[in-house]
């Protein structure tokens, strides 16, 4: 299935509720999704951080992301550079604590 949101949504795309237009036009019987950001000028970071979590959730289907412009790509990246960064300092609280001897703590 090829998706082109410009016809689905508009130009800019600045909603996580955009996700949902996109999830309600994909029939569940698909395997690979074609997503065709050709003529989107502008995407929110909220908008590709629920994207990626769709995909992410999705994964008995294969998706594809094709035509995205310089300033579209570099705000994927962005994304998922945020994304690593919240994992690891989460990961980082999380062995802390498991560290932490709690018999040395004073009362």
């Amino acid at each position: 299935m090829h998706v082109y949101l410009k016809r689905l949504l508009s130009e800019y795309v600045t909603s996580r509720e955009s996700v949902k237009i996109i999830e309600q036009e994909i029939s569940n019987s698909e395997k690979e999704v074609i997503l065709d950001f050709e003529k989107i000028s502008f995407i929110t970071p909220s908008f590709i951080d629920e994207l990626q979590d769709y995909i992410k959730n999705n994964t008995d289907v294969k998706f594809r992301i094709i035509n995205a412009n310089d300033k579209v790509s570099k705000m994927f990246e962005v994304v998922a550079s945020r994304k690593r960064k919240a994992r690891k300092k989460e990961q980082f609280k999380e062995k802390d604590f498991q560290s932490l001897d709690l018999k040395e703590v004073p009362a």
